[in-house]
C-alpha cells in the first residue's frame, strides 16, 4: 500500500470498486483542506453479469453500454503514463486494486468475448489506457503463475451464459432480471389494454357520431 494517506485511501476505494461496489469519488477543496468523498450505488460486476445472463438481446446490449461506462470511471481514475511511469493503477507501483480487478478483467474479456461477443472499444482513451494496463498485469509473473486457463474459466460460465447460474449472487441477479421482466410485461399490457380502450371509446364515438348525421339527414 502507499505510504501517503491520500493514496491508501483512494487504493481502497478504488479495489472495492473493482470487486464489489461502483464508487464515483469525487475531489473537493473544503477550508483548504483536501477531501475524499464517494459515494457507492451498484455492484461492479453487475452490468457485466446482467449482460451475460440476460437472454434478451436487448437487455444484452443495454447492460454492455452500462458496463463500457463502468470501465470508463475506473480508467478516469488511474495515473497517466507518462514518461517512464508504469501502467498499474498508480502507474509504476503494484497495489491492491491491480490484484482486485486482474482476475475479473480476464472474465470479462474472456468468458464476455466467447458467450457475447463482447469487444472494448479501441478508440477512446479510457479503453487505451486499460488495454496498457493489462498487458502490465499480464507480465507480471505472480498474476502467470495464478491464471486460470482460459477453456476451464469459460466452460465454468456456461450456467451463467444460460441464466442457470446457482450461487448465491446469480439468484439474486436473476431474481432482478426476472422483476423487471414482469415489471416490463406488465406495462406492455396495460399499454395494450389502454390502446384497446381507446379504440373501442373511438368506435363508439364514430357510431354515435354516425347515428346523429343520419339522424339529421332524415329531417
Amino acid at each position: 500500500m502507499p505510504d501517503d494517506p491520500l493514496e491508501r485511501a483512494r487504493v481502497r476505494i478504488w479495489a472495492e470498486m473493482a470487486t464489489s461496489k461502483v464508487c464515483r469519488p469525487a475531489l473537493a477543496v473544503v477550508s483548504q483542506a483536501l477531501i475524499l468523498r464517494t459515494r457507492c450505488d451498484s455492484k461492479v460486476q453487475r452490468e457485466y453479469y446482467k449482460m451475460l445472463m440476460a437472454q434478451d438481446s436487448e437487455e444484452q446490449e443495454t447492460a454492455k453500454k452500462a458496463f463500457f461506462e463502468r470501465c470508463r470511471e475506473f480508467a478516469r481514475a488511474m495515473d497517466p503514463i507518462e514518461g517512464s511511469n508504469g501502467a498499474f493503477f498508480l502507474g509504476s507501483r503494484f497495489t491492491l486494486v491491480d490484484i482486485a480487478l486482474a482476475p475479473y478483467w480476464q472474465r470479462f474479456l474472456l468468458v464476455g468475448g466467447f458467450y457475447r461477443g463482447l469487444k472494448l472499444p479501441q478508440d477512446e482513451p479510457e479503453f487505451r489506457r486499460l488495454e496498457a494496463w493489462w498487458k502490465a498485469v499480464q507480465a507480471r509473473p505472480g498474476f502467470a503463475r495464478t491464471r486460470v486457463c482460459d477453456e476451464r474459466l469459460i466452460a465454468s460460465y456456461s450456467q451463467y451464459s444460460r441464466n442457470l447460474g446457482t450461487s448465491e449472487y446469480a439468484k439474486n441477479l436473476q431474481s432482478a432480471l426476472s422483476a423487471k421482466s414482469r415489471a416490463a410485461q406488465g406495462l406492455a399490457r396495460k399499454s395494450s389494454a389502454g390502446y384497446a380502450a381507446m379504440a373501442v371509446s373511438f368506435g363508439i364515438g364514430a357510431l354515435a357520431g354516425a347515428g346523429i348525421a343520419a339522424a339529421l339527414a332524415r329531417r
